[in-house]
């Protein structure tokens, strides 16, 4: 019994390198995506968090943030726009340095004799919840 022809493929004269999308091959019209905003050039485009090259590596700068509501958000930046800028120079995030250092050297000098205690790697701070979690699984153990 003789094989059947071989059926052919529209696809078959690309090349998955510099592929035509199949909608294009059928005559079908292909939807247009939005165009996706250009992140500065200090954050990754993937995750938009802030990231530090590093010769031609890009790193994640192990980056500390606090949430803040909208309302918490809006009054430091009028506090940098009309306050910190009439008195410094430099940007929104060297002013929360200053205002997290400070804050940090002031803890040191009441609780540590204004020594800076050891650091502490990145995911070694639990949070409430967890800490919470963990003291109530060592009360129902004992």
């Amino acid at each position: 019994m003789p094989r059947p022809p071989r059926l052919k493929s529209e696809l078959d004269a690309t090349s998955p390198i510099t592929a035509t999308p199949p909608a294009q091959l059928i005559g079908e019209p292909s939807p247009a995506k939005p165009a996706r905003p250009i992140p500065p050039s200090h954050m990754d485009s993937r995750t938009m968090k802030s990231v530090a090259v590093v010769g031609k590596r890009t790193t994640n700068k192990g980056r500390v943030g606090p949430y803040l509501t909208e309302q918490q958000a809006d009054r430091l930046r009028a506090c940098y726009v009309q306050g910190w800028l009439q008195d410094h120079r430099g940007t929104f995030s060297d002013m929360l340095e200053q205002f997290l250092f400070e804050g940090a050297q002031k803890i040191e000098r009441e609780k540590n004799a204004g020594q800076p205690w050891p650091p502490i790697t990145a995911g070694a701070i639990k949070s409430l919840s967890q800490m919470n979690i963990e003291a109530g699984r060592r009360a129902n153990d004992d």
